[in-house]
């Protein structure tokens, strides 16, 4: 599966806006489909950690 996005910035806010999604394998289920997209998203996601002692 390919997305092609952009992300998106403000001062307190930020998140991605989806153009386009392929789909190398699709399911003949569109509800299947997107569950592979949430999945997807899911694995790719950036999740807030613990400050490292490099950037403080």
């Amino acid at each position: 599966m390919t997305i092609y996005a952009q992300l998106k910035l403000a001062n307190e806010h930020a998140g991605i806006e989806i153009n386009h999604i392929a789909f190398q394998q699709p399911s003949g289920d569109p509800d299947e489909n997107t569950r592979m997209l949430e999945r997807r998203l899911r694995e790719a996601r950036f999740v807030k950690s613990r400050s490292d002692s490099l950037y403080s």
